[in-house]
């Protein structure tokens, strides 16, 4: 199954991201493809926030756990498929734990025979708001964090992009 993602920002309505991915995709691989489609650095902090119809904020998948009290998620050990079920689901994805930014995330459509090895960007329109690096150890070219290579996940540059109308008339 093949969800269908439409990514938008609460700044610059100009900003408009598209993604396919795989409903058995990780939380952690999402992640990615967000970031990669945005130029963003991926060594900063970013969750998902599962999300109701007004956007409100419920359930945290983190990229990595701050608080061993904590009920969040981690990104890497769970997938799209056991949250995500129909058009219409939301998440919301911070980027920016201190400003409190982040992008709004909304299922378009959802393909039950299709099938995707990796995250497909099939629509970029705009700039994406500018990413606040967070620099903890005073290295400019650091941030809060290095991610571990897995080589299960796609690698940086492996990101497709293509027309959404070459993937047929479902889309």
């Amino acid at each position: 199954m093949v969800f269908h993602f439409l990514i938008i920002s609460g700044e610059d309505e100009e900003f408009v991201r598209e993604i396919l991915i795989d409903s058995k995709s990780s939380f952690l691989t999402f992640h990615k493809a967000i970031q990669e489609s945005v130029g963003y650095d991926q060594g900063q902090l970013a969750s998902f926030f599962l999300s109701d119809d007004d956007w409100g904020k419920g359930q945290e998948i983190t990229l990595m756990m701050m608080d061993e009290e904590s009920d969040s998620l981690l990104m890497d050990e769970v997938h799209l498929k056991d949250y995500i079920e129909a058009a219409k689901d939301r998440l919301i994805y911070t980027f920016d734990f201190f400003g409190n930014r982040g992008f709004f995330v909304e299922v378009l459509d959802v393909a039950p025979e299709k099938n995707l090895d990796k995250p497909v960007v099939v629509r970029t329109m705009g700039d994406a708001p500018e990413q606040i690096v967070i620099d903890a150890f005073g290295d400019d070219d650091m941030g809060l964090f290095d991610l571990e290579e897995d080589e299960d996940l796609f690698e940086k540059g492996d990101l497709e992009e293509l027309d959404l109308e070459s993937l047929g008339e479902e889309w």
